[in-house]
């Protein structure tokens, strides 16, 4: 599955790189405001309330100089089980958002619905299953178009770029073809599709999870072919992997359910391994704030993926919960076809989870003319994040891709 989960169980099979001496250490304990602080940059915290209800805590990192003319301003979404903490942890300089800070752009740090940041709501209660009731399609439909709203009238800025790891991609390409309702801070009532192609001019996907037939994740192949998913949908649809008693829960589970053979949860059944990934970084710094949550209904939907031939759907509630919730016997399709945004899809050739197939049927989907592929050797899903520090040569390609498209 993902992703941020890769770093979390990193337990002793990825090679060593040192954690920067210059770099405040990163506790359970430390807050985002206090860490960037010592690295001197001033952060703002800002809270985003979605149309249907989720609040939800963003970071801003305000611009290094204070030129008179209006930055440019990316927004980074985190992955599954992942929160803004992910875009930090790295050091000397090779966390995404400290290099972008570091180039003078604005940065923003987005939080999905469900995780530690977002655990809030204008109606419900956070132990309700009315508030665990999402997925991905939710995201890219409401959380997305709410948070590039609020950063635009924020900042400013009538337009930004978009970032995602992982599930930030999910949800992007499904907001970018979203027909459902979005009601703006300001001016008329539209789509969420619509929205996001007025204000988003660039979408740079690291690892973009969508198509799954092939990959090669182990714990989505067990929630898919075990069936897990759809029993712990249906005995505890809350939250998933809020915290690390958690995951020590989930590896009983595993262990009972293959009688044994599987009883230690490693990085392995999560991401692909590559020996550019810091085990230091990952080890004293990522799990401290990792896994930071979202709902079993948003894991049992990548599930539902990995057990269909190239698919790209809304939520599958079977035959009859199907024409209940939509109206027909199977989930409605999104159609990348008609994807708006120019996007870079930045690939990892040891991506357990976005396998060469299934990006390539991806590049097949999208529009050729506003989409390109930059793919990197030995990169894992979480390399991005974690790299050590003679292969954070990516974030050249990084800053060009989006300087390529300032002040569009």
């Amino acid at each position: 599955m993902q992703w941020a989960v890769c770093a979390l169980l990193a337990l002793g099979t990825l090679c060593a790189g040192q954690v920067g001496a210059s770099d405040p250490p990163i506790g359970v304990d430390t807050t985002i405001p206090s860490f960037t602080k010592e690295l001197g940059i001033e952060t703002e915290t800002h809270y985003v309330t979605t149309n249907d209800g989720y609040i939800l805590t963003v970071f801003r990192l305000l611009p290094k100089t204070t030129a008179q003319e209006q930055p440019e301003v990316v927004y980074l979404q985190h992955g599954i089980l992942a929160s803004a903490w992910g875009w930090l942890v790295n050091t000397d300089g090779a966390a995404p958002a400290v290099h972008l800070w570091e180039q003078g752009f604005e940065v923003w740090l987005g939080n999905s619905r469900g995780n530690e940041f977002a655990l809030n709501h204008t109606t419900y209660k956070v132990h309700s299953k009315e508030f665990w009731n999402y997925t991905f399609e939710d995201m890219g439909e409401k959380d997305i178009p709410a948070t590039v709203d609020y950063i635009l009238t924020t900042s400013g800025s009538s337009k930004l770029q978009y970032v995602g790891w992982s599930q930030g991609n999910t949800a992007m390409f499904i907001g970018g073809v979203s027909s459902k309702p979005y009601t703006p801070l300001s001016g008329a009532a539209t789509t969420a599709g619509s929205f996001i192609a007025d204000h988003v001019t660039h979408h740079i996907a690291l690892s973009p999870v969508v198509y799954l037939e092939h990959a090669e994740a182990l714990f989505l192949h067990f929630i898919a072919k075990s069936g897990v998913g759809d029993i712990l949908e249906a005995a505890f649809p809350y939250s998933f992997l809020g915290g690390s008693k958690a995951l020590s829960l989930l590896e009983h589970v595993v262990c009972d359910v293959t009688l044994g053979v599987t009883c230690k949860i490693g990085v392995d059944w999560f991401c692909g391994v590559s020996n550019l990934d810091s085990k230091s970084v990952i080890d004293d710094r990522f799990i401290k704030h990792f896994p930071a949550g979202t709902s079993v209904k948003d894991v049992n939907h990548y599930g539902q993926y990995m057990a269909s031939k190239e698919v790209f759907d809304r939520y599958d509630y079977g035959e009859k919960g199907n024409i209940a919730e939509y109206g027909q016997p199977t989930p409605p399709v999104f159609d990348l076809k008609s994807y708006p945004l120019n996007v870079s899809l930045f690939a990892a050739t040891h991506d357990a989870l976005v396998a060469p197939e299934d990006l390539l049927f991806l590049q097949d989907v999208l529009p050729s003319d506003s989409s390109e592929t930059l793919s990197f050797d030995d990169f894992s899903h979480l390399t991005w994040l974690v790299a050590k520090q003679d292969s954070t040569y990516w974030l050249d390609n990084f800053t060009a891709s989006i300087n390529r498209y300032a002040g569009l």
